[in-house]
């Protein structure tokens, strides 16, 4: 496969990543992650994980994400491309409607992609903190977010 199709296909990937997402679909959504899949935050919250480890704990973690939103959209996708076809950076804007407070939680997101045969490896996503904090509360720990276990 050359390096553009290989791109385009891991392009296609962050669109279904964040498609899945504002359809709520985490069974389809975790499909698209390697088995030793990461996440990382770094700026988040103290209260909120900055890393997760491997496809099953991610799924753990974004399994009450249907529940917790009522209505999440990711307008403005930009896609810049890297001279390693497997490197995808990507900004967007999120616009989602926490369910538990009928607030809006509304942010700028910066996020790398680091993908293997189609599939997430690495997905850094840099936010605003003090946006996440403040739409959030206290509730921005693991468990009241998504009303998850750890």
């Amino acid at each position: 496969m050359t390096d553009q199709n290989e791109r385009s296909r891991h392009q296609q990937v962050i669109k279904d990543f964040l498609r899945l997402l504002e359809e709520k679909d985490i069974d389809a959504w975790i499909k698209l992650w390697a088995e030793d899949g990461v996440q990382e935050m770094p700026y988040s919250p103290s209260n909120f994980p900055s890393r997760i480890e491997g496809k099953a704990a991610i799924y753990r973690h974004y399994q009450g994400l249907p529940i917790a939103y009522s209505r999440m959209s990711f307008p403005d996708l930009t896609i810049y491309p890297m001279l390693d076809p497997n490197w995808l950076l990507a900004e967007y804007r999120g616009e989602i409607d926490i369910a538990a407070t009928s607030k809006a939680y509304n942010n700028r997101y910066c996020a790398l992609f680091h993908l293997r045969d189609a599939q997430i490896v690495l997905f850094r996503e840099y936010f605003n903190p003090i946006i996440l904090s403040e739409a959030f509360g206290d509730r921005t720990s693991l468990g009241s977010t998504f009303n998850l276990s750890k």
